[in-house]
């Protein structure tokens, strides 16, 4: 009746066994956080009571991009970060962040279900650094040089990266595809955290318009 095929089956299972898991997993606080709102007065019980029905009123797309904002490379964690600690300290931490998590999903066996989870830790170290670069950046330069030398560092490099998938291809002839990542992703975000240790903090400069 169905013309499933194994690749399509185990797709469906993953999700399934994902479903199951973030239900078991977010039952009890879902009845621990409606008893606190049924049975207890307390400061913030209105806001807790709109965040927690703002999913049900939001479309599926506004929330997927709350969560961007949240934790994309634009994101306000990054930012906030960039801030708090400095450019230089988030670059180090999450370029190391990055390729703990790389090496964790590349060279180990992991099960499907650990790959998922994974992919959340992996996203937000390789994303959310971003938001710290544009500020560095502009910091970084003097205002005659500020939006050349912004522009050619990131072109720069995008137009290296763009080297990296034939890279990893080619590479990935001679071992596996796994290690091919991991190589290349390590001495990506090596450079980062060697450029990044070498180049000075920038938080709070001021930038003068006539610099």
């Amino acid at each position: 009746m169905f013309d499933i095929s194994p690749t399509e089956w185990t797709a469906i299972l993953l999700s399934l066994r994902v479903a199951t898991v973030a239900t078991l997993v977010a039952t009890p606080l879902a009845i621990a956080v409606a008893w606190l709102l049924a049975r207890r007065e307390f400061w913030g019980k209105s806001l807790l009571d709109a965040v927690i029905h703002l999913p049900l009123v939001l479309p599926p797309v506004v929330t997927g991009y709350l969560l961007l904002l949240t934790f994309g490379r634009r994101g306000m964690v990054g930012a906030w970060l960039a801030d708090k600690i400095g450019r230089r300290k988030l670059f180090l931490y999450f370029s190391l962040g990055a390729i703990a998590v790389i090496l964790l999903y590349t060279q180990l066996p992991l099960t499907n279900e650990v790959l998922w989870l994974l992919g959340f830790p992996l996203g937000f170290f390789a994303s959310a650094y971003f938001s710290g670069v544009g500020a560095f950046l502009t910091e970084l330069y003097p205002t005659r040089l500020r939006g050349s030398g912004q522009g050619f560092c990131y072109n720069f490099g995008r137009g290296i990266g763009a080297l990296f998938p034939f890279l990893v291809g080619a590479l990935s002839k001679e071992t596996s595809l796994g290690n091919a990542i991991a190589v290349f992703a390590v001495m990506a975000y090596g450079l980062f955290f060697i450029a990044a240790f070498a180049l000075p903090e920038t938080r709070g400069r001021i930038l003068h318009a006539d610099a």
